[in-house]
């Protein structure tokens, strides 16, 4: 019986000295070998060979790397949507906060002039009537009003100052003639500080009840024109205060100033 290790995995194997010089192959490792002609020294450590890493399959890397990807994806999805959630929760706490209150804030005071300035009407009391209609329409000015009742009645008010200002324009410049015949007068007699007064109230009372420059435009102009020349007329009169000249005391000049001065 002769005695072997396989030259490939070093497992010791046996043959029948018959098969001295033929091949077997190796139970272990199933490599063939050649029968040696005599018996080995088989008490040599065992040599074992390291056995080579086995390829993965190419489809297990790139269902891997999917995988890997598709949970990188869904990472950065969540984390978007948790920002746009928090971006959107502080857009609704700054519009809740930063809220505009203006309207319920001033309901009350548009709901009485509106009432107030309805009643002169009614009353024939169109200058009272106008000017609170004036200052209502200064008030709600630049603000949407979203009360859809209220916005109805200003939108009446608006139709109903427009009419008055018809109906009340011939009887106010008549009321404006006899003021500016006031002031004229005033004027003539050397009151041209009164006259001044009269002439802009004259312009206020246009601008209050809310005629435009091209309303009363004839007015206007003769209004302007006479109050500049009691404008005029006044600084006329008032004294210019003469220039102040100041004593000098030649005592404190030096000798070439004095000389200067003829001193």
């Amino acid at each position: 019986m002769i005695k072997f290790r396989c030259h490939e995995c070093g497992q010791v194997m046996r043959a029948d000295e018959s098969e001295a010089g033929k091949k077997v192959r190796c139970f272990e490792c199933g490599q063939a070998t050649v029968v040696p002609a005599a018996s080995q020294d088989v008490k040599k450590p065992r040599i074992i060979k390291p056995a080579e890493p086995k390829p993965k399959p190419i489809g297990e890397d790139v269902e891997k790397h999917a995988a890997d990807h598709v949970g990188i994806t869904k990472k950065i999805v969540i984390t978007v949507l948790i920002l746009l959630l928090a971006a959107l929760a502080v857009i609704a706490v700054y519009m809740f906060v930063s809220r505009d209150t203006w309207e319920k804030d001033n309901a009350a005071k548009i709901n009485s002039m509106i009432g107030e300035a309805d009643a002169y009407v009614q009353a024939s009391q169109y200058p009272a009537a106008l000017e609170i209609y004036y200052d209502l329409f200064n008030l709600v000015k630049g603000h949407e009003i979203k009360n859809q009742f209220r916005a109805e009645a200003i939108k009446d008010a608006k139709l109903s100052f427009q009419m008055i200002k018809k109906t009340y324009a011939p009887r106010l410049k008549n009321e404006l003639s006899d003021q500016l015949a006031e002031a004229d007068t005033n004027a003539e007699a050397g009151k041209e500080q009164l006259a001044i007064e009269q002439y802009d109230q004259i312009i206020k009372t246009l601008s209050r009840y809310g005629y435009g420059e091209t309303e009363f435009a004839e007015l206007r102009t003769a209004v302007r024109e006479r109050r500049q020349a009691a404008q005029d007329a006044l600084a006329a009169k008032t004294p210019q205060p003469q220039e102040r000249i100041e004593k000098i005391d030649p005592s404190k000049l030096l000798p070439s100033q004095r000389r200067k001065l003829g001193q």
